[in-house]
């Protein structure tokens, strides 16, 4: 049966001179590049060795894509076009053994074309520039700053193990979808796109290998690079180098994912029928997988356990006293908006024109970053994958539809609210929806509260969720769980809290720090004014932040906590 399997694909689906075609292209390829003259001698490292040269044209290989979506198509798709598939269901020799062989056999000759693909490379690459063996850290500036103590050589191995998994895996993820579909040109569609979205979406390379594509462990050299930094601003990134554990896991992460696809394509194709214990146990499984991972969902319920020190990009950690920059090296430039639990959220530039920012977000205790949304110019930096070399890329897929969005936004409950004037506009992270929000007029001093949009409008009075709250200006407020504070023209304070409302008589109101039933702490005229009760207690100390128990104060280096 595995040997009628082989001779139909290779022979009778001329497999085998599509292999032919493609290794003699490749070669063509490989030998017809020149290192451009300047180049040499501008980077003579870089050009030092053909395995350098390998290491810096690593870009997904288009010639072996269209070998995968050709196989696949004469794998799976023709056996329902031509309803061979009936057959198959109804033969001893067919169903799930049959599923089987299929994609063990794709998954074998794929693999050797990735690998003969890039040991063609390699050989034609040291030819033209000499095998000398290397210290990575010498094949280029791109390489020039990375830690790992291997040779050019070892380097290209591992490029190379890695682009296998990256083709195979895009193979299992093209079969599964080829069984969906069933269509030609809907198939090769929808695996063109399955590619080329990651790309859009993710502009930021060193961002996107992290993530679970099949088309990051195609650049599999991408994923040695070290540290690469602006050279007009040292204290940038351009890219940011991956840890050894972050390529095994995100390998391991895929392979995983693609032997699920594996599973369910062998018994889509085999006619099993999935009795509702087995759609419960491969739902578990996808249930599992997303909670474990695959969500970038934050929370916004602050744990009180930090909060952010005013005018620094710094947060004070309440219960150890210690005082924790989200930018722990001089190389990184993160501007800190506010708290969201134990995660800050802060934005950054990135690219060499500041045309481009992205919003983060940074876990306090360990200062791991996970980016939310890019802003700004986009792919064309990364060359589209290299597929800019083969065909023109249209300029409007080369930039961001969100690039004039404002830096000044507030992030909650995975919603980005970026404030325009007369307009909120709101980006959900989980399924990238936008939509806009006017406000009745030109607005002031927005917060965002467990979903609801307060601000103060153009004549100053209180609105929420764009309807007015107050008939009477006011000059400051604070929302929160408790809901809202604000203080009146006049000598009024008020707080409205569960559709009750507490009206006590205060002086001057700089800006509020807390508030609950009974409690209210502001910044009064000469210091700080803790009101409870009604009764104002003074204290001759400018507060940065205050809860129930401590003022705190902040002299420029450290914190001081007074108990009240």
């Amino acid at each position: 049966m595995l040997k009628a399997e082989l001779y139909k694909l290779f022979f009778k689906h001329r497999l085998i001179y599509i292999t032919g075609a493609f290794l003699i292209l490749h070669t063509l390829l490989s030998v017809s590049f020149q290192i451009p003259s300047i180049n040499t001698a501008v980077h003579s490292e870089e050009f030092s060795c053909g395995y350098a040269v390998f290491l810096n044209r690593d870009n997904v290989n288009w010639l072996l894509i269209a070998v995968i979506v050709y196989a696949v198509i004469i794998t799976w798709i023709y056996e329902y076009t031509s309803e061979m598939q009936i057959y198959n269901l109804t033969s001893q020799n067919g169903r799930v053994r049959l599923a089987i062989n299929k994609l063990l056999i794709l998954i074998l000759f794929i693999s050797f074309c990735s690998i003969a693909a890039d040991g063609i490379s390699v050989i034609c690459y040291n030819l033209k520039a000499g095998n000398n063996i290397i210290a990575l850290s010498g094949c280029g500036m791109d390489f020039s700053s990375s830690v790992r103590d291997i040779s050019s050589q070892q380097a290209v191995f591992t490029a190379s193990v890695i682009h296998i998994f990256g083709y195979t895996i895009f193979t299992v993820q093209c079969t599964f979808l080829s069984i969906i579909i069933k269509n030609v040109v809907s198939f090769g569609g929808v695996a063109f796109i399955m590619l080329t979205l990651p790309v859009y979406f993710f502009d930021d390379i060193s961002e996107r290998l992290r993530m679970p594509f099949a088309v990051s462990l195609m650049q599999g050299a991408s994923m040695l690079r070290g540290d690469i930094m602006d050279s007009a601003d040292n204290s940038r990134y351009l890219f940011k180098a991956l840890t050894d554990s972050e390529i095994i896991s995100c390998i391991l992460f895929q392979s995983l994912i693609a032997l699920i696809l594996s599973v369910i394509s062998v018994i889509l194709f085999s006619g099993i029928q999935l009795r509702l214990k087995k759609i419960a146990v491969f739902s578990l499984i996808f249930s599992l997988l997303c909670i474990s991972g695959c969500s970038n969902n934050v929370t916004t319920a602050n744990r009180n356990e930090y909060f952010a020190i005013d005018g620094t990009n710094s947060v004070y950690n309440k219960n150890t006293g210690e005082i924790i920059s989200v930018n722990p090296t001089p190389f990184s430039n993160k501007n800190l908006v506010h708290l969201a639990d134990n995660k800050a959220i802060v934005w950054e530039n990135c690219k060499n024109t500041f045309s481009t920012y992205q919003i983060k977000t940074v876990d306090i205790e360990s200062l791991c970053e996970t980016v939310i949304l890019t802003i700004g110019n986009s792919v064309n930096q990364n060359g589209f994958l290299g597929l800019d070399t083969l065909v023109e890329i249209p300029s409007s897929l080369l930039w961001d539809e969100n690039f004039m969005l404002s830096r000044d936004f507030i992030f909650s409950d995975n919603i980005v609210y970026f404030f325009h004037p007369e307009k909120i506009i709101c980006y959900d992270t989980r399924n990238g929806r936008k939509y806009e929000q006017y406000a009745c007029s030109s607005y002031s001093n927005p917060l965002i509260v467990k979903g609801d949009i307060y601000y103060l409008n153009d004549k100053g009075r209180l609105c929420k969720n764009h309807k007015k709250m107050t008939d009477n200006v006011v000059s400051a407020y604070l929302a929160n769980e408790n809901g809202v504070c604000y203080k009146e023209d006049g000598d009024s304070l008020i707080i409205v809290s569960d559709n009750k409302t507490t009206e006590y008589k205060c002086g001057f109101v700089g800006r509020f720090f807390y508030f609950d039933e009974d409690l209210i702490i502001y910044e009064g005229e000469k210091g700080t004014v803790v009101n409870r009760n009604g009764v104002e207690y003074f204290y001759p100390v400018w507060a940065v932040h205050a809860d129930e128990e401590n003022l705190y104060c902040f002299d420029g280096e450290e914190i001081l906590e007074i108990k009240y």
